[in-house]
């Protein structure tokens, strides 16, 4: 859907990351453990040099050969064969599959486009919890709070039609979120846009994405 990786790390992963990163660096592959990948096609690096996004794209051989250190400023920055990439803001991991079974999941929140935060199950079962019509989740309003977003003018959230036989999208205006509006745990470890002031045709099954406009 949209490109949109089967895994992507954001400055909260990368936060709980770096004191280990501190200690002399930490390498990639331990990196994707850490967050439960067991399979995977490719990693993609991406970094940012003043306003720009700078990326490095690491498969195959170069993957066991690459590093995350910490440069003086504090920053994460990649080192290896695939090159060097400083100021690291995001990791997308492409065909991630889990150590376990399926897919890792992960609800990704886009502002102005760019990657601002990604939410693992956990992330978002650890967050406080509203009851709406037999659901139960996190508020919409509290996950874009939790991304660091507090002014906005609309938000898109994408993922699967009713049945999930297809894509889908509800495209919602700051004036429609209301505490009502909530992303309902799945039993298939997914989460979905659920609310009594959304019809139950517009809900969005398995939601992989969370894009807001300013």
């Amino acid at each position: 859907m949209d490109g949109v990786p089967a895994l992507s790390l954001g400055p909260r992963d990368l936060g709980a990351l770096r004191q280990d990163v501190a200690g002399g660096g930490i390498p990639l592959p331990s990196v994707l453990k850490r967050a439960n990948v067991g399979e995977f096609s490719a990693v993609t690096i991406v970094g940012r040099n003043g306003q720009q996004e700078t990326t490095a794209t690491v498969a195959g051989e170069a993957v066991a050969s690459s590093a995350l250190t910490v440069r003086p400023d504090g920053t994460i920055e990649l080192v290896g064969a695939s090159g060097r990439v400083g100021n690291i803001i995001r990791i997308d991991v492409q065909g991630a599959k889990s150590a376990g079974t399926g897919t890792s999941y992960a609800v990704i929140v886009v502002f102005k486009g760019k990657t601002v935060a990604s939410f693992g199950f956990a992330d978002l079962q650890a967050l406080p919890r509203t009851g709406v019509e037999g659901q139960e989740g996190p508020t919409l309003l509290s996950v874009l709070d939790n991304a660091g977003i507090k002014e906005f003018s609309k938000v898109t959230v994408k993922g699967m039609g009713p049945g999930r036989t297809g894509p889908a999208k509800a495209e919602l205006s700051r004036d429609q979120l209301s505490k009502s509006l909530i992303l309902d745990f799945t039993k298939q470890g997914t989460v979905k846009l659920a609310g009594d002031s959304l019809p139950r045709e517009s809900w969005v099954i398995d939601v992989t994405q969370i894009v807001v406009d300013d």
